[in-house]
């Protein structure tokens, strides 16, 4: 009886995800983000709470990080069709959930000595987005959640024998383990081109 459930939870979530029908566009669409010049994937957001993180509102932050992302952008030459978002966190992080959102935390700008810090951080990110890392990081989200689905549909913790670790110790570190050293190195290669570019 198990094994039938099991295979119709893993139908039912196929079914949704291929033909999008289930998929409530005023839930997926972009949205305003006061001071952004740029809507959010409200997708991004929602992922951003589930990290237990909260998007600071402050229009004049916002209106800051944009303009970086603007200078660097422009001094590219290609557009990058993304958002810079605070985040609440005080530690000192920066990371991008999607080709269309860049994080930065408050408590980076808070310790960044100058705008050109906070300029490095950003045109380290748009490496990632200009490179396609943030497709093959989605990649990996996708295949993080087919491990949840398992396991919410095996029954609480039947996944955690196979993969040796629970799927929240994996998620925990998420951020950090999305992009390999070869495509951290590219990163910091562009970024160091870009600054340049942009005159920082």
């Amino acid at each position: 009886m198990q094994i039938t459930k099991l295979g119709g939870y893993l139908l039912a979530f196929a079914l949704v995800v291929l033909t999008g029908c289930a998929v409530d566009p005023k839930y997926s669409a972009l949205k305003p983000l006061e001071g952004a010049d740029r809507k959010v994937n409200i997708n991004d957001i929602r992922q951003l709470r589930q990290m237990d993180r909260t998007p600071i509102l402050d229009a004049n932050l916002i209106a800051f990080v944009q303009r970086v992302r603007q200078r660097l952008e422009d001094a590219w030459g290609k557009p990058c069709d993304c958002v810079v978002v605070v985040d609440s966190f005080s530690g000192y992080e920066a990371y991008s959930l999607s080709t269309t959102t860049i994080v930065l935390s408050a408590g980076l700008i808070a310790q960044a000595s100058s705008e050109d810090e906070v300029a490095a951080v950003i045109a380290h990110e748009l490496g990632h987005v200009y490179q396609g890392d943030t497709t093959k990081g989605s990649q990996q989200q996708a295949a993080l959640d087919m491990v949840k689905l398992a396991g919410w549909a095996t029954g609480a913790g039947g996944y955690t024998l196979l993969f040796g670790e629970t799927v929240d110790d994996m998620t925990k570190g998420l951020i950090y383990k999305r992009w390999s050293k070869e495509q951290e190195i590219a990163a910091d290669r562009f970024s160091a081109q870009l600054l340049l570019k942009a005159g920082y």
